[in-house]
């Protein structure tokens, strides 16, 4: 059976009005597109969500969401809000990666998975875009997550940009 999908988890949060734009580290993020990781990492109450929102809503280019919860620590549960995420803004994307995690039926294969994302992106979105995962403390812990994000973070294509928040610095093997 097919994961459901929490369509919250992967749009970007709308904007509150009263969000104390932060205009020195949105200048930062700016530089985004010069690099493949972005990770910030700071104690809960910073504001690293409230940054991102403020920066997913002007940026000049894609930014899809994923808020991560505990229950993502599953990777297919994992992998389908991640393909989900990309397919809110890039609709023609996913057919072929979900197609492929569907055959798997339960048995997990990383690379073989990272391959048919990384060339699903590759055939379906040619313009730069980003990836947020905000939280990724709360799934820091599954071993196969953070297998699939290091190594994605390795052979995606330049035009994917990966930028995670977590409260806590990330234990991804072989870090981009």
């Amino acid at each position: 059976m097919p994961v459901q999908i929490t369509r919250t988890k992967v749009i970007v949060p709308r904007r509150r009005a009263d969000l104390l734009s932060r205009k020195r580290l949105l200048n930062l993020l700016d530089d985004i597109l010069d690099y493949r990781l972005t990770v910030i990492a700071a104690p809960a109450g910073y504001g690293k969500t409230s940054l991102l929102v403020d920066f997913a809503h002007q940026a000049e280019f894609a930014v899809c969401w994923f808020a991560l919860d505990e229950y993502d620590q599953d990777i297919e549960r994992f992998l389908a809000h991640f393909v989900a995420a990309i397919q809110q803004r890039f609709p023609e994307f996913g057919e072929a990666t979900l197609a492929f995690m569907e055959a798997l039926a339960g048995v997990v294969d990383i690379p073989q998975l990272v391959s048919v994302v990384v060339n699903d992106i590759y055939d379906h979105i040619s313009e730069h875009f980003a990836i947020v995962l905000d939280d990724y403390h709360l799934v820091d812990a599954s071993a196969l997550v953070n297998e699939f994000i290091s190594r994605f973070g390795q052979e995606m294509d330049e035009n994917c940009h990966l930028v995670i928040a977590s409260r806590s610095l990330l234990s991804l093997p072989n870090l981009p």
